[in-house]
Protein backbone atom coordinates (compact mmCIF):
# COMPACT_ATOMS: atom_id res chain seq x y z
CA UNK A 1 0.00 0.00 0.00
CA UNK A 2 2.55 2.33 1.62
CA UNK A 3 5.02 1.46 -1.75
CA UNK A 4 2.57 1.94 -4.25
CA UNK A 5 1.48 5.36 -2.86
CA UNK A 6 4.99 5.91 -2.76
CA UNK A 7 5.64 5.16 -6.33
CA UNK A 8 2.16 6.82 -7.61
CA UNK A 9 3.80 9.94 -6.08
CA UNK A 10 7.09 9.63 -8.00
CA UNK A 11 5.44 9.47 -11.25
CA UNK A 12 4.29 12.76 -11.20
CA UNK A 13 6.51 15.78 -12.20
CA UNK A 14 5.10 17.92 -9.60
CA UNK A 15 5.90 15.57 -6.82
CA UNK A 16 9.60 15.79 -6.44
CA UNK A 17 9.67 18.42 -3.70
CA UNK A 18 7.32 15.91 -2.15
CA UNK A 19 9.77 13.51 -2.23
CA UNK A 20 12.92 15.64 -1.45
CA UNK A 21 10.80 16.63 1.19
CA UNK A 22 9.75 12.81 2.51
CA UNK A 23 13.24 11.97 2.00
CA UNK A 24 14.47 14.61 4.09
CA UNK A 25 12.44 13.44 6.80
CA UNK A 26 13.51 9.65 6.70
CA UNK A 27 16.41 11.53 6.89
CA UNK A 28 16.02 13.14 10.32
CA UNK A 29 13.71 10.29 11.26
CA UNK A 30 17.63 8.21 11.16
CA UNK A 31 19.42 10.43 12.91
CA UNK A 32 17.28 10.58 16.04
CA UNK A 33 16.05 7.01 16.19
CA UNK A 34 19.86 6.29 16.14
CA UNK A 35 20.67 9.03 18.49
CA UNK A 36 17.71 7.62 20.81
CA UNK A 37 19.31 4.16 20.36
CA UNK A 38 22.55 5.06 21.47
CA UNK A 39 21.22 7.24 24.26
CA UNK A 40 19.12 3.47 25.63
CA UNK A 41 22.22 1.65 25.15
CA UNK A 42 23.89 3.59 27.06
CA UNK A 43 21.54 4.02 29.89
CA UNK A 44 21.19 0.25 29.53
CA UNK A 45 25.01 -0.33 30.25
CA UNK A 46 25.15 2.08 33.23
CA UNK A 47 22.47 0.69 34.64
CA UNK A 48 23.26 -3.14 34.21
CA UNK A 49 26.17 -1.76 36.01
CA UNK A 50 25.01 -0.17 39.07
CA UNK A 51 23.10 -3.56 39.52
CA UNK A 52 25.42 -6.13 38.45
CA UNK A 53 27.85 -4.34 41.07
CA UNK A 54 24.78 -4.23 44.03
CA UNK A 55 24.69 -7.71 43.32
CA UNK A 56 28.50 -9.11 43.34
CA UNK A 57 28.97 -6.44 46.62
CA UNK A 58 25.74 -8.44 48.62
CA UNK A 59 26.99 -12.05 46.92
CA UNK A 60 30.63 -11.44 48.63
CA UNK A 61 29.23 -9.91 51.65
CA UNK A 62 26.73 -13.62 51.98
CA UNK A 63 29.47 -16.19 50.83
CA UNK A 64 32.22 -13.95 53.37
CA UNK A 65 28.97 -14.74 56.37
CA UNK A 66 28.43 -18.13 55.64
CA UNK A 67 29.80 -21.09 58.00
CA UNK A 68 33.49 -22.77 57.74
CA UNK A 69 31.67 -25.70 57.16
CA UNK A 70 30.35 -24.02 53.64
CA UNK A 71 33.83 -23.36 52.66
CA UNK A 72 35.20 -26.74 53.73
CA UNK A 73 32.92 -28.46 51.43
CA UNK A 74 32.27 -26.30 48.89
CA UNK A 75 34.98 -25.47 45.77
CA UNK A 76 35.35 -21.55 45.30
CA UNK A 77 35.53 -22.23 41.98
CA UNK A 78 32.52 -23.16 41.07
CA UNK A 79 30.49 -20.53 43.45
CA UNK A 80 32.80 -17.95 41.43
CA UNK A 81 31.64 -19.12 38.38
CA UNK A 82 27.99 -19.17 39.06
CA UNK A 83 28.64 -15.58 40.08
CA UNK A 84 30.34 -14.42 37.25
CA UNK A 85 27.17 -16.23 35.02
CA UNK A 86 24.89 -14.97 37.33
CA UNK A 87 26.11 -11.15 36.71
CA UNK A 88 26.48 -11.62 33.16
CA UNK A 89 22.86 -13.33 33.08
CA UNK A 90 21.81 -9.96 35.21
CA UNK A 91 23.66 -7.54 32.72
CA UNK A 92 22.16 -9.34 29.99
CA UNK A 93 18.28 -9.29 31.34
CA UNK A 94 19.04 -5.45 32.06
CA UNK A 95 20.76 -4.11 28.46
CA UNK A 96 18.53 -6.68 26.53
CA UNK A 97 15.06 -7.02 27.99
CA UNK A 98 14.30 -3.73 29.13
CA UNK A 99 16.38 -1.37 27.04
CA UNK A 100 16.16 -3.89 23.62
CA UNK A 101 13.24 -5.88 23.54
CA UNK A 102 10.59 -3.46 25.29
CA UNK A 103 11.50 -0.73 22.93
CA UNK A 104 11.09 -3.53 20.14
CA UNK A 105 7.73 -5.07 21.41
CA UNK A 106 6.41 -1.60 21.63
CA UNK A 107 6.88 -1.09 18.24
CA UNK A 108 5.53 -3.66 17.34
CA UNK A 109 2.43 -3.50 18.93
CA UNK A 110 2.04 0.26 17.28
CA UNK A 111 2.44 -1.34 13.73
CA UNK A 112 -0.32 -3.72 14.50
CA UNK A 113 -2.32 -0.81 15.23
CA UNK A 114 -1.25 0.99 12.19
CA UNK A 115 -1.91 -2.25 10.41
CA UNK A 116 -5.67 -2.92 11.88
CA UNK A 117 -6.30 1.17 10.51
CA UNK A 118 -5.11 0.41 7.20
CA UNK A 119 -6.26 -3.02 6.59
CA UNK A 120 -7.69 -5.52 9.15
CA UNK A 121 -5.83 -8.63 7.01
CA UNK A 122 -2.63 -7.26 7.27
CA UNK A 123 -3.07 -7.01 11.59
CA UNK A 124 -4.32 -10.45 11.16
CA UNK A 125 -1.47 -12.00 9.08
CA UNK A 126 1.04 -10.05 11.14
CA UNK A 127 -1.00 -11.93 14.30
CA UNK A 128 -0.42 -15.29 12.68
CA UNK A 129 3.13 -15.11 11.93
CA UNK A 130 3.91 -13.80 15.47
CA UNK A 131 1.87 -16.29 16.91
CA UNK A 132 3.79 -18.76 14.67
CA UNK A 133 7.19 -17.42 15.93
CA UNK A 134 6.28 -17.67 19.45
CA UNK A 135 5.41 -21.17 19.05
CA UNK A 136 8.75 -22.10 17.42
CA UNK A 137 10.52 -20.30 19.43
CA UNK A 138 8.74 -22.47 22.96
CA UNK A 139 8.74 -25.41 21.32
CA UNK A 140 12.86 -25.85 20.90
CA UNK A 141 12.95 -23.82 24.45
CA UNK A 142 13.21 -26.70 26.31
CA UNK A 143 16.20 -28.55 24.68
CA UNK A 144 18.10 -25.03 24.47
CA UNK A 145 17.38 -25.03 28.53
CA UNK A 146 18.61 -28.56 28.85
CA UNK A 147 21.74 -27.99 26.76
CA UNK A 148 23.00 -24.58 28.60
CA UNK A 149 22.32 -26.84 31.95
CA UNK A 150 24.61 -29.62 30.69
CA UNK A 151 27.25 -26.95 29.50
CA UNK A 152 26.87 -24.94 32.74
CA UNK A 153 27.70 -28.14 34.96
CA UNK A 154 30.68 -28.93 32.64
CA UNK A 155 31.93 -25.25 32.78
CA UNK A 156 31.24 -24.94 36.53
CA UNK A 157 33.43 -28.36 37.15
CA UNK A 158 35.78 -27.06 34.87
CA UNK A 159 36.28 -23.52 36.24
CA UNK A 160 36.19 -24.59 39.88
CA UNK A 161 38.99 -26.74 39.28
CA UNK A 162 41.24 -24.38 37.48
CA UNK A 163 40.34 -22.15 40.29
CA UNK A 164 41.18 -23.72 43.06
CA UNK A 165 44.72 -25.14 41.50
CA UNK A 166 45.51 -21.57 40.30
CA UNK A 167 44.90 -19.56 43.53
CA UNK A 168 45.82 -22.86 45.62
CA UNK A 169 43.81 -21.63 48.55
CA UNK A 170 42.64 -23.89 51.21
CA UNK A 171 40.44 -23.18 54.02
CA UNK A 172 42.23 -22.35 57.36
CA UNK A 173 41.25 -24.06 60.94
Amino acid sequence: FMYGRLVELAMKKTAWPAIAGLIGAWFVFSLVSDYLSRLTESAGDALSVRVSNSFIKSFLAHLIRLPFSFHKNQKMGRVMSRLNRAVFDLETIVTEAIFSTLPGLLTAIAILGVLFYVHWLLAGILLVVLALYVAATLWRTQSIITAQKKMHQIYDKSFGDIWEAATNVQPIK
